[in-house]
């Protein structure tokens, strides 16, 4: 029983140091991360957007990283990529009245990025969007040789484990893509 009495105690003491620690960390992070940051390194969504109002998805990139990214509307929207850094917003794009687009992003340095869009319109408008989160190989040259019937490709890149994938199944994407 004493036993029991001395476990009690550690665990009550450790989860009240664990309480206050993840407080103070809270504190130190206030206005750096996001408050609607996803893990998801890929999504497809549909979004009604309501007259005067914004809505904005944000994700955690790194410089190894690129970012596919493209939406589509019933009417045009504001709609930018920042990143947020040290309790201030940067713009990397930023457009003004679009309903399409279609781009890729291969961030400078790792930060917390997040879409904006806004509807200054009179009515709702809805939305698609969508994004995937991929890693860069590194790819530095592309060769290819081709001969009768047949094409050599040479990829020359810093980090081929990348390249190649898990099992080789980055090569039998490549070779599906040629």
């Amino acid at each position: 029983m004493e036993l029991l009495k001395r476990y009690s105690i550690s665990f009550g003491i450790a989860g009240v140091l664990l309480y206050y620690f993840t407080i103070w960390v809270e504190k130190q992070h206030e206005n750096n991360m996001p408050h609607n940051l996803t893990a998801k390194i890929e999504e497809n969504v549909m979004v009604i957007l309501p007259e005067k109002r914004y809505f904005e998805k944000c994700f955690d990139l790194s410089e190894s990283q690129e970012l596919q990214y493209g939406f589509d509307s019933q009417a045009p929207l504001s709609f930018n990529l920042h990143y947020h850094q040290k309790g201030e917003i940067n713009y990397t794009i930023k457009e003004d009245s679009i309903d399409e687009l279609k781009k890729t992003f291969q961030p400078e340095k790792r930060g917390y990025y997040c879409f904006q869009w806004g509807n200054s319109g009179k009515e709702k408008v809805e939305m698609n969007y969508h994004f995937k989160i991929l890693k860069r190989a590194g790819v530095a040259k592309v060769e290819i040789e081709r001969a009768a019937g047949k094409a050599k490709v040479i990829i020359s890149t810093a980090r081929p484990g990348v390249v190649i994938g898990k099992k080789g199944a980055g090569i039998d994407a490549l070779k599906a893509d040629l």
